[in-house]
């Protein structure tokens, strides 16, 4: 899909950055069609992947220290990218629960040696307003819209976006005329 609305625009388009969720194919298409581009991981959906797997484990729920090493796993993508393999070590030398243990290879295989996502994409930063943009846009449609009413309401977004960009930019004096 990137490919194609690329190659519809008149001119290529200048993308630098890619903000998103930890999806395989995603991450492909963008490598793919945009290879210039870095690459980030929202880290609040990486929290949510990992704890997703945490919360069907029974350990989870018993106080103690099983909880407090989870929770630990969960906030790995908040260190630095260079000090996350040496902590992911550290923790996995101090494990014997077979549970866990099952748990870090979880994190080994999805996370830290994912070839699809490296450590150094991993990301503390939230797609946060792409999301309630979402939001709000879901509200719009509410559950199910026809192609043709979709493609109305995507230009009338586009149109309110450009309205709301342009104003803003030239209220800041970062856009400017020249004749």
């Amino acid at each position: 899909m990137f490919k194609t609305v690329r190659d519809m625009l008149p001119r290529p388009p200048k993308v630098e950055h890619f903000e998103m969720d930890f999806e395989d194919d995603m991450w492909g298409a963008v490598r793919s069609v945009f290879p210039a581009c870095t690459r980030n991981g929202c880290g609040f959906h990486l929290t949510q992947a990992v704890y997703k797997n945490i919360q069907r484990l029974p350990v989870y729920y018993e106080k103690g220290g099983a909880n407090e090493f989870m929770r630990k796993l969960m906030v790995l993508h908040f260190l630095p990218a260079q000090r996350i393999r040496g902590a992911f070590e550290e923790m996995r030398n101090e494990v014997n629960h077979p549970t866990l243990l099952e748990l870090m290879e979880y994190m080994e295989r999805g996370w830290l040696g994912n070839s699809v996502w490296s450590i150094e994409e991993w990301s503390v930063r939230t797609n946060n307003d792409l999301e309630g943009y979402h939001t709000r846009l879901n509200k719009k449609a509410q559950l199910s819209l026809a192609l043709y009413l979709l493609v109305d309401l995507l230009h009338k977004e586009a149109q309110y976006v450009r309205l709301h960009v342009h104003v803003k930019m030239v209220s800041t004096n970062r856009l400017t005329r020249y004749q």
